[in-house]
């Protein structure tokens, strides 16, 4: 929730804003607030966007293959990318030129995904893996039926217990396995051999769904000295919007190979079939926070611009709500169940990290413009906060996130090009390092030196765009940018272990790439 995407309008997008140096157009005012007195004119722009998130799923030791197991999704959303107008005042004579005053909306974080994967396995199983944690940390069954139960466990565990979909063995309290297992013994030992259900198959189906948006609520101010020297400051409000879901099911493929017997209070036992079953998890998440934002740009010659600017931190006082449910299902429907946590709250403030960037531009035969832009941001440095929990715990979570998280690092590059006197073609390309510490190659990942994290570990944008620019007032921008993010790895449960805690089988390994494509259009008026 620290990133910064910048959005802004279709030029500053197209030329993958890298604007810390140039200034003039209002997306720039979130990059560098003093580009808003370079401009020496007032404006009110208007950049309306659609976002097409293309995610692309496989699964690498899946029953079948992973040619087996390929998935596209698709999900778009509207945006407003940019919203803003600023006013500029010239005056006569003096050290002070211009000024102005401006205010601007600002998507600087979008968060548009839909990703399903799935396959058919007879290797492991949710619920066997499920099953093995609650025997490993040695839970008494009769504590995940308590009605303080949600309180001690994770949701899983106690949900997918209370709908037959793990339960104890026979004669045991803290010994459980899955209903997709059989168990056998105990042997001399008193252990038992727990396996997949012989001949079996199941049908594997994982999915998320990530909306909503952070955006900057920017009021800026600019003062132009002499034309060379450009200053800026920004008062923003940041506000965050974020829903997450996701759900795992594991199905039968074959119902009769998964015979379950029911006993009742009466001693009479009730054979079925299971069919299949269903976990599901989601978390919204709302937060406000305000910062200031500085910056300066000098232009020492008309053809070259250095700019720099710092922001501060941010404390945003965060709301989330979250809940799970599970859905089982058998042959005989008086045992398909379907529970639900109910609603859960919590509230804490997050301080977000500061941020500083530095740019240089050059300006070739009034025709070509050509900009680049460095930018970092420490993101060990964020620190949660929560008045009712204990400080200690807390003292933990921030030293883990220091720990597991470097500085972020990003390098942003910029050109356009005027053809005649109306239309410019823009082009730009930004890449950001990986900001984690630790395990960027998949499951069994080494420590990597997070500077160098570009390429496959980080997130990377082409850009392309066009301007008109009429004679009068108005001028328009398209912009079209495709957002790359480095391949993800994702884990849906725990290797399967032996009693002394050998890995016996390995859980399933997705393979994501996903790419969110941006177009955007931008309409305006100087006066």
């Amino acid at each position: 929730m620290g990133q910064n995407q910048y959005g802004g309008t279709a030029r500053t997008m197209a030329m993958g804003n890298a604007f810390t140096a140039l200034g003039a157009d209002v997306g720039s005012f979130a990059i560098n607030p003093a580009g808003s007195a370079v401009a020496g004119y007032s404006q009110i722009v208007l950049t309306p966007g659609l976002e097409i998130s293309n995610s692309f799923s496989r699964s690498t030791n899946y029953y079948g293959g992973p040619d087996a197991t390929k998935v596209s999704q698709n999900k778009a959303d509207f945006r407003i990318p940019n919203l803003s107008f600023n006013i500029n005042f010239g005056l006569e004579s003096g050290i002070l030129k211009n000024f102005s005053i401006g205010f601007s909306s600002n998507l600087s974080d979008s968060y548009t995904e839909q990703t399903v994967m799935g396959g058919n396995t007879n290797n492991s199983s949710y619920f066997g893996a499920l099953a093995q944690a609650a025997t490993f940390d040695k839970i008494n069954a009769d504590d995940l039926a308590a009605d303080t139960h949600y309180d001690r466990y994770p949701f899983d565990l106690v949900l997918n217990y209370n709908a037959f979909l793990i339960s104890p063995i026979k004669n045991e309290t803290n010994r459980y396995v899955g209903i997709t297992e059989e168990a056998t013994g105990p042997d001399a030992q008193g252990n038992y051999n727990i396996s997949m259900r012989k001949d079996g198959m199941l049908r594997q189906g994982w999915g998320r769904e990530v909306t909503g948006a952070k955006n900057d609520y920017i009021l800026n101010f600019g003062f132009n000295f002499l034309d060379k020297v450009f200053i800026g400051a920004n008062i923003g409000l940041t506000h965050i919007n974020r829903k997450y879901s996701d759900y795992f099911r594991e199905a039968a493929v074959n119902p009769s190979l998964y015979e379950v017997a029911f006993e009742k209070t009466t001693g009479e036992t009730v054979n079925t079939y299971w069919k299949d079953g269903r976990y599901n998890y989601s978390l919204s998440a709302t937060g406000t926070g305000i910062y200031g934002k500085f910056g300066i740009i000098y232009v020492p010659t008309p053809w070259l611009r250095f700019g720099a600017a710092i922001q501060t931190p941010t404390t945003l006082n965060m709301f989330e709500r979250y809940g799970a449910s599970v859905s089982s299902s058998f042959d005989n429907a008086i045992f398909s169940t379907r529970l639900e946590t109910g609603s859960f709250e919590n509230r804490y403030t997050l301080r977000t990290p500061m941020r500083a960037n530095f740019g240089i531009a050059g300006v070739i035969a009034k025709r070509i413009v050509l900009s680049a832009d460095y930018e970092f941001c420490p993101y060990g440095d964020m620190v949660f906060q929560h008045n009712k929990i204990n400080a200690e715990d807390w003292k933990e979570v921030n030293r883990s996130v220091s720990s597991t998280l470097g500085t972020g690092h990003s390098l942003r590059f910029g050109a356009e090009v005027r053809i005649g006197s109306a239309l410019s073609a823009r082009l730009g390309y930004s890449v950001t390092s990986n900001p984690s510490l630790v395990g960027l190659d998949g499951k069994n990942g080494l420590p990597v030196n997070h500077f160098l994290n570009w390429g496959k570990h980080g997130e990377n944008r082409a850009c392309f765009g066009l301007g008109y620019n009429s004679k009068g007032s108005f001028f328009a921008d398209l912009a079209v940018v495709a957002r790359i993010y480095p391949t993800g790895f994702f884990y849906p449960y725990d290797d399967i272990r032996d009693k002394d805690g050998a890995v016996v089988v390995l859980t399933p390994e997705y393979v994501i790439n996903r790419t969110l494509w941006t177009v955007a259009a931008t309409v305006g008026w100087r006066f």
